[in-house]
């Protein structure tokens, strides 16, 4: 099955939308926040910029529409992908590359919809470990595949750099939010 939705205008737009809306999302929240002094003005966490009424509820449904713009990014890649390969290998790993994909939205859901502060910190948590691990799994398996159906080496390169800024990130707010 080939993708194609008003000459793949659309399949382009929705990854930059999904971007756009997902910053705005915490945008938003923080200047509700800043606004209301919930939230220290410099660097506060993004777990306390949406966790007072209405930023929550504000964060929440915005998330819920970034979750569900991502399900679709990662199903589109997925066919995307499935179209290019041959071999089994790569095709099991497309499988489990949009596995991980959804499973790090899911821990998207999971965070903006339970706030850290409250008796379902654990869930938080959870979604936060799903978000971060999945999340990096997802782009190493991105990475693996974009290098063997890409002929332009230069879209690797951009998902190798990507996934390194996501390992960096990861590892540093772990230690920033373990204290270590």
């Amino acid at each position: 099955m080939t993708i194609s939705v008003c000459g793949n205008k659309l399949i382009t737009i929705l990854p930059c939308f999904l971007l756009i809306w997902s910053c705005f999302a915490f945008l938003i929240c923080y200047v509700i926040a800043v606004k209301r002094d919930d939230v220290a003005r410099v660097f506060p966490y993004i777990s306390d910029i949406a966790f007072y009424k209405p930023e929550s509820q504000i964060f929440s449904q915005m998330m819920n529409i970034s979750v569900m713009a991502a399900f679709v990014c990662i199903y589109i890649r997925y066919k995307q992908i499935q179209n290019l390969l041959c071999d089994a290998c790569a095709i099991s790993i497309n499988r489990l590359s949009c596995a991980f994909g959804i499973i790090s939205s899911l821990g998207i859901s999971m965070v903006a919809n339970f706030q850290e502060k409250t008796t379902l910190k654990l869930i938080h948590e959870i979604g936060a470990g799903l978000l971060m691990i999945s999340g990096i799994l997802y782009q190493m398996t991105q990475s693996y595949l974009t290098y063997k159906t890409s002929k332009d080496k230069i879209c690797f390169c951009c998902r190798l750099l990507i996934l390194v800024i996501s390992l960096t990130a990861s590892i540093a707010s772990d230690k920033i939010y373990c204290g270590v």
